[in-house]
């Protein structure tokens, strides 16, 4: 019995012609074909990079909300048309050793090195040059930019920086490196190399869309579309008088609402990622009554007796001063 859900052709997301003619290509006529569909997947199809792969994304999500209908109702849909299983596989978990299956000998010591990849030291190119027999500065820099251009053609390397994209993405833009290793550990459980330094690496090949900014010595990652770094100085002041205003600590979603009812708070920042700014400021503590407050903040703090906390920290809302 052919089930009722609805279907419709890829044609009605208005895809560039790119995109379009690649997924035709792939045998992906339908909604119901592409919607079981992960970026993974998206990016085994010839001709579609990462960006591409978001648009299609970007496109696919806005026709939901716009039809009102949900991912779950094209799953459902009963059809013969499958692609092809040359054109799409599943990919399985893959190992971060894969990750410079491309690149020689000497390419892949270069990175590593670089980027301290292996110990967490990072060497300069003059360091590199010696430890690979006396190579020139030069020839080793040489090295380096053959290495990261046949990185950029690489389906592994380019699936790397979908999960490091996803991780930003799923944490609100902005997240500090901690949280986007465990969020890489989920997919590359026996990861290899040094975590922080791969986080490094990863955000300094997807510069300028993403930067390590600095809030108080803390080092976070920060997709700059989303979170401009004048925009996040602006906010960090916002913050503090907003908490100067409600009186120590105030609860995090009338924190969220003060903020956003400004006239001057950043129009281009959604409220997930005030969320995520707020998660990784180190400069706030939580009490575990849910308010939220300045950690440096003698004269207010005082009489509860609160110690300097990292982010994330939460303290008691009963802590009796030592």
């Amino acid at each position: 019995m052919v089930s009722k859900s609805p279907d419709y052709d890829i044609g009605i997301l208005k895809l560039n012609s790119r995109a379009h003619n690649a997924l035709r290509r792939s045998g992906i006529n339908f909604l119901s074909q592409l919607a079981p569909l992960s970026d993974e997947d998206l990016l085994q199809i010839h001709n579609l990079g990462i960006n591409t792969v978001a648009e299609i994304r970007h496109k696919l999500d806005s026709f939901l909300e716009s039809s009102g209908h949900n991912l779950s109702d094209f799953l459902k849909v009963k059809s013969a048309r499958v692609p092809h299983p040359v054109h799409i596989s599943k990919v399985a978990k893959s190992t971060s050793s894969d990750l410079f299956s491309l690149l020689d000998e000497r390419e892949k010591f270069v990175i590593e090195k670089r980027y301290g990849l292996i110990d967490g030291k990072a060497y300069t190119l003059e360091q590199v040059g010696n430890q690979l027999g006396s190579l020139t500065r030069e020839r080793a820099r040489q090295l380096e930019a053959r290495a990261l251009a046949k990185l950029q053609s690489d389906p592994e390397f380019r699936l790397w920086i979908m999960r490091f994209n996803s991780a930003l993405d799923t944490l609100g833009g902005l997240a500090t490196a901690g949280e986007i290793i465990n969020d890489l550990i989920e997919h590359v459980p026996d990861l290899v190399f040094e975590p922080y330094a791969l986080v490094d690496f990863l955000t300094e090949y997807c510069k300028p869309e993403v930067i390590a900014f600095f809030l108080d010595k803390q080092s976070i990652r920060v997709v700059t579309k989303l979170c401009p770094p004048d925009d996040l100085m602006r906010l960090q002041s916002m913050l503090n008088h907003e908490l100067r205003v409600h009186g120590t600590f105030c609860q995090h979603a009338d924190l969220l609402d003060a903020l956003q009812a400004r006239p001057d708070y950043p129009a281009n920042f959604a409220r997930r990622t005030l969320e995520a700014f707020i998660r990784v400021n180190p400069e706030l503590i939580r009490l575990d009554d849910g308010r939220v407050g300045l950690r440096e903040w003698p004269k207010s703090n005082a009489g509860l007796g609160i110690p300097p906390l990292g982010p994330l920290e939460t303290i008691s809302a009963t802590t009796e001063p030592p």
